[in-house]
């Protein structure tokens, strides 16, 4: 029986507390209402005001250089944004308009030894593709860039000179075997022309993508193309008008209990000093 009236008096002390906060919402709906809407109205006016922010991904490849050296690069390029020194930034990129990027960032894929993706935020779509092609000029230009790719064009000017002269020796070997026939009968003698043939359409090859190598020479390529998005990144409406409710209403429930305890310690301490 005392179990049953513990639990009795239990419930209508939950029923109690439950209705007494039903009072303080009912008494402070006003300021739960205005607080919660000027939240929203706050963020609402944010969501119009700030510039829509577009972001997107391309990838770089390197050849010559490391992909750490091409981050190096980019790190230089971002903490010119951070900084906003819009000028060096426009004279180093060429672009006019600068302020429209708002981050760079670069990062090696694991397992990746010549590629680096490059993400980028802007509030301006239609330069994503002149920023890739002047990213990839400021890293070709770079002095210790330059200075190997020089290094890398002389060494295959070097290996087609080579492979132009063994293409003559080869050619003129081939002549003076089909010009004596003794050779080409003479069995202690072992000199195949057809191998001849072959070795100077070797060389022919090599000299072939050699050239186009040196015709092709970039410390840095794109790989990946960045794809132009069509909906902005920044800012996201139907996530930031839910989270201002929420956040709103939470704010304004507090506040809303907050005060009722405040009125009601004031009370306790003016009856206490009444009774004194």
């Amino acid at each position: 029986m005392l179990d049953s009236k513990k639990e009795i008096i239990i419930y209508q002390d939950d029923e109690i507390n439950i209705y007494q906060q039903w009072l303080v919402l009912k008494k402070r709906k006003k300021l739960i209402v205005i607080i919660t809407f000027f939240v929203l109205t706050i963020l609402t006016l944010y969501i119009f005001i700030t510039p829509n922010i577009y972001k997107t991904n391309f990838v770089l490849q390197t050849n010559i250089i490391s992909p750490f050296q091409v981050k190096m690069y980019i790190d230089s390029i971002s903490n010119l944004i951070k900084d906003k020194n819009y000028n060096i930034l426009s004279s180093q990129l060429k672009i006019k308009n600068i302020q429209a990027i708002k981050k760079i960032q670069a990062t090696i894929p694991r397992g990746q030894k010549d590629l680096v993706i490059i993400q980028l935020k802007i509030t301006n779509p239609s330069i994503i593709n002149k920023i890739e092609n002047s990213l990839l000029n400021y890293i070709n230009n770079q002095p210790e860039v330059i200075n190997e790719i020089n290094t890398q064009k002389t060494q295959l000017l070097e290996t087609i000179s080579i492979l132009k002269q063994q293409i003559g020796n080869l050619t003129k070997l081939k002549e003076k075997i089909f010009n004596n026939k003794e050779l080409i009968n003479n069995s202690s003698i072992k000199i195949d022309p057809l191998q001849i043939e072959l070795s100077i359409q070797d060389c022919k090859d090599k000299i072939i993508q050699a050239q186009a190598e040196l015709k092709n020479l970039q410390a840095v390529k794109l790989a990946v193309d960045a794809i132009v998005p069509q909906k902005p990144y920044w800012p996201k409406p139907k996530i930031l008008i839910p989270v201002a409710i929420f956040s709103g209403l939470f704010f304004a429930l507090f506040l809303a209990f907050f005060l009722e305890w405040l009125e009601n310690a004031k009370k306790r301490f003016e009856q206490e000093h009444k009774s004194d």
